[in-house]
């Protein structure tokens, strides 16, 4: 998955979070669209992880997500 920048609720719902807490955050927020680091700016940090994961940002690896994979924390995008 590409990186993305900006996000909607299917993206979310879509990526596999549950479709009644994305629809209760995005009314309590007034965001049902927009970018990625508004998003984070305004989430929890266990809500941070639907929005990393529907923005392909998630590291997969070993180091608690931010190790190989695409969209890892790491130089360029890469993770280590």
């Amino acid at each position: 998955m590409a990186n993305r920048i900006f996000l909607t609720a299917h993206d979310l719902i879509a990526s596999g979070a549950c479709r009644s807490s994305v629809k209760e955050w995005c009314s309590q927020h007034e965001l049902y669209m927009g970018s990625v680091w508004e998003a984070l700016s305004l989430a929890k940090e266990d809500e941070a992880a639907y929005i990393e994961a529907a923005a392909g940002i998630r590291g997969g690896g070993g180091y608690g997500g931010y190790g190989y994979g695409g969209g890892g924390y790491g130089y360029g995008g890469d993770g280590y």
